[in-house]
């Protein structure tokens, strides 16, 4: 059995949450596609980048058997063209749809790239992305395949001195979805933060890995995650902040915001701060929660039903990762797909 997503540091066996869920199924790297359609909004570098690439979220092993499925894509990314990097991957049910990604954000580059998933399918993608002295990276992932296909990706990237990358992730659901970031803050001053937002319905399978390692002093991480959850589905979150020795002076913070709706819902939360340094500061928080009674009468004696005050309501809490994005076509297209499933789901 392929282990992905593994918390770095091992606990209690029985609480479920070292790797991922083992209901869910391991890749089927023979069943990949030879030519699967995914566009790109700009000519790939003609140049490989000579860069040491970090680990991922899901893991170097089941990393390295995507790379040798999938023909990896380049791009050397400048700011020159001024315009965002848009990479459409639409699945085929014929098969696995692999993508292996190597972006490097020259000195001082300012850059945004979109990866937007849709179709049904399968899908195995890994991002690796290095940030160069003073660059400025926003990637925004979003995920809104149909609710019968599989998701698993992986995002590993590396900071350089005063770097800052910031990610986007949006998992509107799938019957099950593998994702995980990995930020190695591995010099002074780098900065990274990520905002993640997830629907869970019917029995889908969720399982996240995100970590933030410091290796450098006045590094700075910042992971918010939002969902809501639905009906029988399933939802592991692992965050981790790793203060290594030498980080003195990092600051890492990572929190997680849930409404449940369903009764059979089962949610698992495992926060974790790692330290070997001591002139750090870590903090992290969960709160996971119903519908408060009192914000229910609230809309109710304003005339909405119970199914409008529930959308509400999961519109607030996904609001402020939605907002994140800077594409003003894409936000409106998300708030219709989201208002559309939980509409079906009320």
């Amino acid at each position: 059995m392929q282990l992905i997503n593994q918390l770095p540091q091992p606990t209690w066996h029985h609480l479920g949450v070292n790797e991922a869920d083992s209901r869910i199924p391991a890749v089927s790297w023979k069943e990949a596609l030879s030519a699967p359609t995914i566009t790109f909004s700009l000519p790939e570098s003609t140049c490989v980048p000579d860069a040491q690439f970090t680990e991922g979220g899901l893991g170097s092993v089941w990393e390295r058997e995507l790379f040798h499925t999938a023909s990896p894509h380049t791009y050397v990314l400048d700011n020159a063209s001024g315009n965002p990097l848009e990479i459409h991957v639409t699945l085929s049910d014929e098969g696995l749809t692999p993508m292996a990604l190597d972006l490097h954000a020259l000195s001082g580059s300012e850059t945004t790239i979109y990866e937007i998933v849709e179709g049904k399918g399968e899908y195995a993608g890994l991002t690796r992305m290095v940030a160069d002295k003073h660059a400025k990276v926003h990637l925004v992932q979003v995920h809104m395949p149909d609710m019968q296909s599989r998701i698993w990706s992986s995002v590993a990237v590396s900071l350089a001195e005063e770097a800052e990358v910031s990610v986007t992730r949006i998992e509107l659901g799938a019957t099950s979805i593998v994702a995980g970031v990995r930020s190695t803050l591995n010099h002074p001053r780098s900065v990274f933060n990520m905002g993640a937002l997830y629907l869970g319905r019917g029995h889908d399978l969720l399982d996240f890995n995100d970590v933030a390692d410091h290796i450098a002093p006045d590094t700075h991480s910042e992971m918010r995650t939002v969902g809501v959850l639905d009906d029988m589905a399933s939802k592991i979150l692992r965050g981790t902040i790793d203060f290594k020795r030498g980080s003195v002076h990092a600051v890492g913070y990572e929190s997680e915001d849930v409404l449940v709706f369903g009764e059979k819902v089962r949610n698992r939360t495992a926060p974790l701060i790692l330290c070997a340094e001591e002139r750090v500061e870590g903090q992290h928080a969960a709160s996971i929660g119903r519908i408060n009674e009192d914000e229910l009468y609230y809309c109710k004696a304003r005339g909405m039903s119970e199914a409008q005050a529930r959308e509400l309501l999961a519109f607030a809490k996904l609001r402020p990762v939605l907002d994140r994005i800077p594409d003003a076509n894409l936000h409106d297209r998300l708030l219709t797909a989201i208002e559309e499933r939980l509409k079906n789901h009320a």
